[in-house]
């Protein structure tokens, strides 16, 4: 194992630490959609972990369509397992974040939440703009290190 973040135990111990109240969570989705500059936005979330935000952005955020992408399967699996939902696609990421599995140009709104710690080569992604790439003229993208107290 190469990734201390492949570790299945290590995914379910990361679902279980990362929960939110119900209203923290909506209020952090209203936050991110507020940045949306059409309804129905397509959004891919790089880093998407065990999916808490993907699935919550597809459920609060009318008509989206939501890409959640990480290099972590099992961090996926944890996302299948307690995050499904019928508008969100847990892809992997194969490689890392500047490899994201999509053409440019695709998204309105793309996020990073507490992922960059986990890119070896920040450099490298930021020239990439990994995020930048996968969307549209005229949209937006976010990048958060943590979430404030809950």
């Amino acid at each position: 194992m190469s990734r201390v973040y492949d570790d299945e135990q290590l995914a379910g111990a990361y679902e279980r630490g990362n929960e939110m109240p119900e209203a923290s969570l909506q209020a952090w989705v209203e936050l991110i959609a507020a940045y949306a500059q059409r309804s129905s936005p397509s959004i891919v979330e790089i880093g998407s972990g065990t999916g808490v935000f993907s699935a919550a952005m597809a459920r609060w955020i009318e008509g989206s369509e939501v890409m959640a992408v990480d290099a972590s399967e099992a961090m996926l699996s944890e996302a299948r397992r307690h995050h499904p939902h019928p508008a969100v696609q847990y892809l992997s990421a194969e490689a890392e974040a500047e490899a994201v599995p999509a053409a440019g140009s695709v998204f309105d709104l793309a996020l990073m939440s507490r992922v960059i710690h986990h890119i070896p080569d920040r450099a490298r992604a930021a020239r990439e703009r990994a995020m930048l790439r996968t969307c549209g003229s005229g949209s937006r993208g976010g990048c958060a290190k943590g979430v404030p107290s809950r």
